[in-house]
């Protein structure tokens, strides 16, 4: 005689199935579970009069119909328990059965991460395309693009997640426990702007989480709300594009001392000089700068002037001056000295460059006349680069430093 063993837990429902004439998910779902009989759950039962020696049948999903498209962004939310990661696997795989129709789909825990490697170095085909897919996940400080995963914080490690999504060219960007790790502030901001990279590339997105105050920020199309049992609420929403972080309302203006805003004016200034120097032979001229370049111009000159700045000790005389015009703009004064350097910044980054790679090369590659050499042209190439680089790292340093005296000066 064969004893049968007793299941403690049967699906005996499961059905799914994708419309593609009306662009429906058709989801069935239900279950059969049991208590595995041990003195303990007979003493658990027997003291709050449960039941242990049936089965009880629980329907989670019943003929439910979702309309989504391959560039809806669908939350879905619910307590612990209720069933929204089973929808979501159950979504997923009618994506992934019917790839021709609906575009392939990828899991935020699916993505292949390198620990030990630079961040440049694992995302995007050239430099460039990395330093682009990293910011626009909102890694865009320099020195992060040269730090590993395994050196990022948790929010950080997301983002780069959803970076690798953006580069695989997946239709649908599945996200189960979504930003369920990072504090809430933090999750709101990875939560607008995933809604924003999906809506500008055309995207959809597949996420649950257990977390209502994520709703607003990622701005979902499709809402679907899981409670226990049956019972399941769909609102449909137009397709827009949010347009701020709900965090946004929390920022405030507050008055404070005249050396906080001497100081803000100095940071500022710092900063946008910084900016308009490295960015500006790139802009002007055919790359004579490479991206590389750039970000080490940034490591070089946003590094000590930045900590110096931020360690300034304040004015022991800001009593004695004179109060500033009410219309007085931050960089006010500062106009003239800020185009003047940026001009002959540009200036001098292109002219070296043209006249090491043009004018005077130390190969020459054959232009104007003649056929060209291309290795005599990329040494050349080079040389002028590197002297472009060299230039505009000294003077950058030296712009700084000068527009520090010059708000010395106007105190």
């Amino acid at each position: 005689m064969v004893r049968r063993r007793r299941e403690l837990f049967r699906i005996t429902k499961y059905g799914r199935r994708f419309d593609s004439e009306s662009g429906k998910f058709v989801v069935n779902i239900a279950y059969h579970t049991a208590v595995k009989v041990t003195p303990r759950t007979v003493a658990v039962s027997e003291a709050f009069g449960l039941g242990v020696d049936q089965e009880q049948q629980f329907t989670i999903y019943d003929n439910v119909e979702l309309k989504i498209g391959p560039a809806d962004v669908v939350l879905i939310t619910g307590d612990s328990g209720s069933g929204k990661s089973v929808l979501l696997k159950a979504l997923q795989r009618d994506v992934e059965g019917t790839p021709e129709v609906l575009g392939r789909a990828i899991n935020i825990a699916d993505v292949a991460v390198e620990e030990d490697k630079p961040l440049i170095e694992t995302v995007g085909r050239t430099v460039e395309e990395g330093l682009e897919l990293l910011s626009r996940v909102g890694l865009n400080d320099a020195f992060l693009f040269l730090r590993s995963y395994s050196q990022l914080s948790d929010g950080q490690r997301y983002r780069y997640r959803v970076a690798k999504m953006l580069e695989s060219g997946a239709q649908w960007w599945v996200m189960d426990e979504f930003c369920a790790t990072l504090d809430r502030d933090t999750a709101k901001i990875v939560a607008f702007n995933v809604q924003k990279l999906a809506r500008q590339f055309g995207k959809a997105v597949l996420a649950a989480t257990t977390h209502m105050d994520l709703v607003e920020d990622l701005h979902p199309s499709v809402h679907v709300h899981k409670r226990f049992g049956k019972e399941i609420c769909i609102v449909y929403y137009p397709h827009e594009l949010g347009k701020e972080c709900s965090l946004l309302r929390e920022i405030r203006i507050e008055p404070r001392a005249t050396a906080d805003y001497r100081a803000l004016a100095r940071a500022l200034t710092f900063a946008l000089l910084a900016g308009l120097a490295g960015a500006g032979g790139e802009k002007l001229f055919p790359l004579p700068l490479t991206a590389a370049m750039l970000l080490w111009i940034n490591l070089v000159t946003d590094g000590a002037p930045a900590v110096s700045l931020a360690l300034d000790p304040p004015d022991e005389d800001v009593m004695k001056r004179h109060p500033r015009k009410p219309g007085e703009g931050v960089l006010h004064g500062m106009g003239a000295f800020i185009i003047t350097s940026f001009i002959l910044q540009s200036t001098g980054t292109i002219l070296l460059f043209v006249l090491n790679y043009y004018i005077f090369p130390t190969h020459l590659w054959g232009w104007p006349n003649g056929p060209i050499n291309e290795a005599a042209r990329q040494l050349s190439l080079n040389e002028a680069r590197t002297t472009a680089f060299v230039q505009a790292t000294m003077f950058e340093l030296f712009v700084v430093a000068r527009a520090l005296d010059l708000m010395v000066i106007r105190r």
